[in-house]
């Protein structure tokens, strides 16, 4: 009697490789300079910011060197994806992750700091440019609107991150122009889709989370290039974040019963961004209640990226974090879903 045939089972593969695995860096950096912000804060060791910082480095270099493989192999399947309107913004976070290091480089390494800020500077302005771009000529529906839009084309705000330390006052005013009106013009584009538009699978929810990525990046932008006073505006700016953020934690309360994949790592970066905000508030406008939020916002954060981070590991290793579907083609390489 013939036993009845089994479809193979799904494998671990570069080719399932995602730009958006770079979030993995933005997240890990991000904590990293988190931490030495709450060194000059509240005092903390900066042992924990060099472990986080160096780790995204070393990141960076291991992602980079699969992702130019999987280009060599796969550039077709590659280019039509960084095209299209709903993946093409995740490409975003590679430059994106070079840029923040520039900001933990400024004092320790200002020649190596003004490298990674100009190049990935470059990179950020130009893939903002070619997503608008493709915008305005392709007509795409609104259910390609995604959180992949705010990395695109809200992370020229983060350049002042990088760029203030160093001096470069005219380009941190002028990128922050051109993500904050970017966050202006597309902010209520994502969210409308996200509450009227088709339900968003449970496997892809952890995008939510990146809505709270351009109002934090205002904030941080704003007090840097204000000398790192919290005005009117900044606190309107981050009192609207902290509210956003219960309002995506309550959204979220069933996130246990997600599928785990690299979408969780859109969980870390809005959080350490959010935090970031938190921590900078409390150093510019002592008080208990501030104090109180930051240090919480800060362990929060951590634990996030912790949490991912082992989880990640443990579906690697098991073979289960980059799975290609049977039969799929160049065409259709990624079977996780995307995100940063």
């Amino acid at each position: 009697m013939t036993e009845p045939s089994q479809s193979p089972r799904p494998k671990q593969t570069l080719r399932a490789l995602p730009a958006a695995s770079f979030g993995a860096v933005l997240g890990t950096v991000g904590l990293g300079l988190l931490w030495y912000k709450a060194s000059e804060v509240f005092g903390f060791s900066r042992f924990w910011g060099d472990l986080f910082f160096y780790t995204s480095v070393v990141l960076f270099m291991v992602l980079g060197f699969a992702y130019i493989v999987k280009v060599a192999n796969y550039g077709a399947s590659e280019l039509a994806e960084f095209r299209s309107t709903d993946k093409g913004g995740f490409y975003s976070a590679i430059p994106t992750g070079p840029l923040l290091m520039s900001a933990g480089w400024a004092e320790t390494a200002p020649a190596l700091a003004e490298v990674s800020l100009w190049i990935s500077s470059f990179f950020i302005l130009l893939f903002a440019l070619l997503l608008m771009t493709r915008l305005f000529r392709n007509n795409d529906p609104l259910e390609n609107a995604n959180g992949s839009w705010f990395i695109c084309l809200v992370s020229p705000t983060l350049i002042s991150l990088g760029a203030v330390p160093l001096g470069y006052d005219g380009l941190s005013e002028f990128t922050f122009a051109i993500g904050a009106s970017f966050w202006a013009l597309s902010f209520p584009i994502v969210l409308f889709r996200t509450l009227f538009g088709r339900e968003t699978p449970p496997a892809l929810r952890p995008t939510w989370c990146i809505m709270l990525v351009p109002s934090s990046a205002f904030f941080l932008s704003y007090v840097a290039i204000n000398g790192g006073v919290v005005d009117g505006l900044a606190r309107g700016v981050y009192y609207w974040t902290l509210f956003l953020a219960f309002i995506l934690a309550y959204a979220s309360r069933d996130v246990w019963r997600w599928p785990f994949g690299i979408s969780w790592w859109a969980f870390t970066f809005p959080a350490v961004a959010l935090a970031g905000a938190a921590v900078v508030y409390a150093g510019a406008i002592p008080s208990d209640g501030g104090k109180i939020v930051g240090v919480v916002a800060l362990y929060l954060a951590t634990g996030v990226v912790l949490t991912v981070w082992v989880r990640s590991l443990k579906a690697f290793f098991q073979g289960t974090l980059l799975l290609e579907a049977p039969g799929a083609t160049a065409g259709n390489p990624h079977q996780q879903p995307e995100s940063p």
